[in-house]
């Protein structure tokens, strides 16, 4: 059954809340004007394994504000959410261009 979590979003960080609860959340570093390091994703380790880094992660890569932005994964999660999920691998931040 999925649940349906509330998505936030504040400059630098996302959190995913059922309930006023914060269930899960994503640190972001700036850097570069249009590119952001994923730095850190956290799910409450009673709630682990139940699809919630995913939902965290697809709701940052669907924020409007961010549709223009490009990502470094640095967390390990986020580096294999991309290897299992290619159809975000245009979000990839690459280096210098």
């Amino acid at each position: 059954m999925k649940e349906n979590y509330k998505w936030k979003y504040q400059p630098y960080q996302g959190t995913l809340t059922k309930e006023e609860r914060i269930v899960g959340s994503v640190t972001l570093i700036p850097i570069q004007p249009k590119a952001l390091e994923i730095k850190h994703t956290y799910v409450d380790p009673t709630l682990r394994g139940q699809g919630i880094g995913k939902q965290l992660l697809v709701s940052l890569l669907e924020e409007e504000s961010l549709k223009e932005m490009l990502f470094k994964p640095t967390c390990s999660y986020a580096v294999t959410f991309f290897e299992k999920h290619p159809e975000y691998q245009k979000r990839l931040y690459k280096g210098e261009k």
